[in-house]
């Protein structure tokens, strides 16, 4: 699976229920909340914009990209796969896509992202997209950051 093979979706009135219901496997629950809390910071924050990745029809996994006017730095958040397509290399093509995305943005030079230290296939994950811890912690969770060219 690449990039270019997944389609990123904006999640919108029609089709928020293609993901709402996508769940991470048990020994992942304590590092995403469900989706259908992230529909509603997006809806209500006013800050995220939720995607849905798909291949063909199918949900197979979404994320949330924000910008923060303070730092001035976009983010990406929420991001999964349910845990029927993961091994897939689903969750690789939706991190590439969502860097992608975010790169298009408007004034776009930096992106950040959290994850619980503890969580180490997301830091690597992260890290091999070239990410690099920053020292600066959110809540119980470090922050990452990706300069952009």
């Amino acid at each position: 699976m690449s990039a270019a093979d997944l389609v990123l979706r904006p999640i919108t009135r029609d089709n928020w229920r293609d993901v709402a219901d996508l769940e991470v496997r048990e020994a992942q629950r304590p590092f995403v909340s469900p989706v259908s809390r992230y529909l509603c910071v997006c809806l209500y924050g006013g800050q995220w914009n939720p995607v849905g990745a798909y291949d063909g029809d199918d949900a197979v996994g979404f994320g949330m990209w924000g910008f923060d006017p303070e730092e001035t730095s976009h983010w990406l958040g929420g991001v999964l796969v349910p845990a029927d397509r993961q091994g897939r290399g689903y969750g690789r093509a939706l991190v590439a896509a969502l860097i992608d995305l975010v790169k298009q943005q408007a004034g776009c030079h930096e992106i950040a992202l959290s994850y619980q230290p503890s969580n180490t296939i997301a830091q690597r994950l992260y890290a091999s997209f070239g990410f690099s811890e920053t020292g600066q912690v959110e809540g119980d969770e470090v922050i990452a950051r990706l300069r952009v060219a």
